[in-house]
């Protein structure tokens, strides 16, 4: 399989659970990195997977309970407008509270350093 680039990514690292790791088809996914715009954008595997391919690690992906709720659904939902919406609103609140954990540990390193010092 290629990536978007047309260069095919291989390992030769197993596991016993390797397995488990690999893309099969109903597979709900879920993006949760690179930029505000792809965080949270949600996909179902429609297709048999006849090969081995392990989902990346920029995926997240779960299992859901169909009797709950329909994949698909899910899928559109997080690719609405509103699901959209939703996921960078919560993307810009993680963004605010990581600068208010950055200024905390900055402060909390010059009160250590100025008691050091005394």
């Amino acid at each position: 399989m290629d990536d978007e680039a047309g260069v095919c990514k291989a390992t030769t690292k197993s596991k016993n659970n390797i397995g488990e790791f690999f893309i099969q088809q109903g597979d709900f996914f879920v993006s949760r990195g690179n930029t505000v715009d792809l965080v949270g954008l949600g996909s179902v595997v429609e297709t048999e997977i006849t090969e081995e391919i392990i989902y990346p690690d920029l995926y997240i992906r779960l299992r859901l309970d169909e009797n709950v709720i329909n994949k698909k659904y899910l899928a559109l939902l997080f690719n609405s407008f509103f699901g959209r919406v939703y996921f960078k609103y919560v993307s810009d609140q993680i963004k605010i509270i990581r600068k208010i954990e950055d200024k905390q540990n900055q402060l909390k390193m010059l009160i250590e350093e100025e008691i050091r010092e005394n």
